[in-house]
């Protein structure tokens, strides 16, 4: 399989709690902590979340939303500062790879009430998802590129 590509389905704990595989957390090149690491979680359309360490992308963020906030009339300022409190999250990855789910986000990927979420890697992109919209979502997938398992399948 790909070096730079994962996907496990990951238990969410009691306290709102995933653990990252190390088979995810290898393929990140930013998985291997000795302290934690502080990390800006993007809700995504889809019942997702895209996680990428704070400096410097959450900090990029930060600054870009601050200078859009002070360029606003008030009315659309407070606005655009709800999206963006609903939109971007800072989060901790600690060394042995668990991140607790603040409430909105836990939510957003349907881990409250739920067991399980998706954890994806991809490119070196680490993503949370809904395992019930990543389920959902399997149908096209495969519509899209199962020809090509199936052609791998039939030549055996």
């Amino acid at each position: 399989m790909s070096e730079t590509t994962w996907t496990e389905v990951v238990p969410v704990t009691s306290k709102s709690r995933v653990q990252l595989p190390i088979s995810a957390r290898a393929r990140l090149n930013w998985g291997s902590l000795t302290e934690p690491l502080a990390l800006l979680a993007k809700l995504e359309p889809g019942n997702s979340a895209k996680l990428e360490p704070w400096d410097p992308a959450g900090v990029d963020v930060m600054r870009g939303l601050e200078s859009l906030l002070a360029s606003e009339g008030d009315a659309d300022r407070a606005e655009l500062a709800l999206i963006a409190m609903d939109r971007y999250l800072r989060v901790s990855l600690d060394p042995d790879g668990r991140i607790l789910l603040p409430a909105n986000l836990a939510h957003h990927i349907d881990a409250i009430g739920h067991d399980a979420v998706r954890v994806i890697v991809r490119g070196g992109d680490l993503q949370l998802w809904s395992e019930i919209a990543w389920q959902a979502s399997r149908s096209s997938r495969l519509r899209a590129f199962g020809d090509r398992l199936l052609g791998l399948e039939s030549s055996r």
